[in-house]
């Protein structure tokens, strides 16, 4: 296993900051299940994954109880499959000839937007706003996607997108203080 993880942090003035965190990892000679042919035949394969990471996260505050934040986050991961092998009773592995498509390349794109009021002490409310894309074609058409980073995220940000919005209220009650009043 090899990974590799920045994090630097920008500091605009004391209301407005961004973070950049990049994270990279890569398992080589990996094994997994892969398919169940049936109860007796379960296959599994060695394979080489691939992931990376990308996340800008950046926060301004108006006053100490009121803040927006943006994150947008890209999340790649792709498998190659090179050996396979059957799974005995034992939990050993036996090579297999097998011909089933299984390498992988998986891809999320999703952007947040957060807007947040403390309007008394313990209280608050959030609204947000969601877009997200996602991208996982299995068994991997080599057409609709390539083997690199830059033309995967391309492809993906083409994909349709599901959008959603919320609102999050929550609001402190001192029930030593109703039961006085009480």
């Amino acid at each position: 296993m090899l990974f590799r993880s920045v994090v630097p942090i920008i500091r605009f003035s004391d209301k407005w900051n961004m973070k950049l965190s990049v994270f990279w990892d890569k398992y080589e000679n990996d094994r997994g299940w892969v398919n169940s042919l049936s109860d007796e035949e379960i296959i599994f394969g060695q394979r080489t994954i691939q992931t990376v990471e990308n996340t800008l996260t950046s926060r301004y505050l108006f006053k100490n109880d009121k803040a927006l934040s943006v994150t947008a986050r890209h999340y790649w991961s792709k498998g190659q499959y090179d050996k396979f092998f059957l799974l005995n009773y034992d939990g050993s592995l036996t090579a297999k000839a097998y011909d089933g498509e299984h390498n992988f390349n998986t891809n999320f794109f999703n952007v947040d937007v957060s807007y947040s009021w403390q309007f008394a002490p313990g209280s608050s409310l959030i609204l947000t706003y969601k877009n997200e894309i996602y991208r996982d074609p299995y068994p991997v058409v080599p057409a609709e996607y390539g083997n690199h980073y830059d033309s995967d995220l391309k492809t993906t940000l083409n994909a349709p997108q599901t959008n959603s919005i919320s609102l999050k209220v929550l609001y402190y009650l001192d029930y030593s203080y109703l039961k006085k009043r009480t």
